[in-house]
């Protein structure tokens, strides 16, 4: 059994970068030639949007082999009415108790509800009644869920634009000898997290496969799962992202603060929108570029670059030329040149009298 996992690609369009992720993921899943899709949750980012999207969603999932299985999440609990089709291949779970199986693989859909923990942890527990009854027609159990996993400390933008509430939240005990060997988790945006539950299970987030805010740093992935060659891989998609950079000026650099900027931004991927922040010391006298020109060889830099900024510009960068020209700095760094310790340290300490002594000036 082959699989690709995702969740929370929020859809509100079939011409944008959200749209396009979700191609990718289908054209990866036919590249792996996989049995399953599975999403687990907020496919469309509301109730609105999937009703305008229904139609042109059949289309683009018929354009794999692979069975499509959804849950609902958060977003768009309200989407996925009874009668409603979504395409030929696709499975809506609809009923926690009424599992699907796909090549001797069982696969149980939990759709989101404003359950708390112990409420879910009930539903749980009578899972395990059933999961024993089923296995002698499937020898491995997968469990798709839209949760907010409490374990870890998340921030709540971690989960995307959601409020300060509980999603229906759960520990990892909670699926402890349940008989699970995968919990297919959705809701979490921020990166991939793959963990161990003992004795056999893992519990997967995936990650949105597409930057949603400005939090989802980094180039997207899914997973892809092989049951029978025991793998569990995170890939990366081509898809749209947020990338950060945050480029520290040294002013004892031989390399002029443009061209260091330049070589920072020489690999930036092309479906990435930048939030450039540039902080630092300069030293104008040494450079002949002040703040205010490099401020706008920057922007020049990234005009002719064709470089998308997620924002303006961060510009902390200090001219520090004064100070070094100083007697104090130069007495200090005359005689730290003679000591007998390690550079990196030495650099250190240049930095935090530069950075006193400014504070003084």
């Amino acid at each position: 059994m082959r699989v690709i996992h995702t969740a929370d690609i929020h859809l509100k369009d079939s011409s944008d970068e959200r749209w396009r992720a979700l191609k990718k993921v289908i054209e990866l899943a036919n590249e792996k030639e996989c049995d399953v899709i599975t999403i687990s949750g907020d496919l469309f980012d509301n109730t609105a949007q999937a009703e305008k999207l229904r139609g042109e969603i059949r289309e683009l999932f018929a354009n794999t082999k692979a069975r499509v299985l959804i849950i609902p999440g958060n977003h768009d609990k309200n989407v996925f009415r009874s009668g409603y089709f979504f395409g030929e291949n696709v499975h809506i779970f609809e009923d926690f108790s009424k599992p699907l199986v796909v090549r001797e693989c069982c696969f149980w859909g939990l759709p989101y509800s404003d359950s708390s923990g112990q409420e879910v942890l009930r539903k749980l527990f009578k899972l395990k009644d059933k999961i024993e009854s089923a296995r002698s027609e499937a020898n491995k159990h997968f469990l798709l869920i839209h949760t907010e996993l409490l374990d870890d400390v998340f921030l709540p933008s971690d989960y995307g634009d959601e409020g300060e509430g509980r999603y229906m939240p759960v520990r990892l005990s909670y699926f402890e000898d349940i008989g699970l060997d995968y919990v297919l988790a959705g809701h979490f945006h921020t990166n991939c997290s793959i963990r161990k539950i003992p004795p056999s299970c893992f519990f997967i987030y995936p990650g949105s496969p597409v930057s949603i805010t400005r939090k989802e740093i980094g180039k997207r992935k899914v997973v892809f799962i092989d049951t029978e060659a025991g793998a569990i891989d995170e890939m990366q998609l081509d898809s749209f992202h947020f990338e950060e950079i945050n480029i520290f000026l040294d002013p004892f650099d031989e390399c002029l603060p443009i061209d260091r900027i330049k070589n920072s931004l020489d690999n930036l991927d092309r479906n990435a929108s930048l939030i450039l922040k540039v902080s630092g010391y300069i030293d104008s006298r040494k450079s002949g570029v002040s703040e205010k020109l490099l401020w706008e060889q920057i922007h020049k830099l990234v005009e002719e670059q064709k470089i998308l900024l997620a924002e303006e510009v961060h510009t902390e960068y200090k001219d520090v030329g004064i100070i070094l020209s100083d007697d104090i700095f130069k007495n200090f760094n005359e005689r730290l040149g003679e000591e007998d310790i390690d550079p990196e340290a030495k650099d250190r300490l240049r930095k935090l009298l530069i950075r006193a002594m400014t504070e003084i000036l």
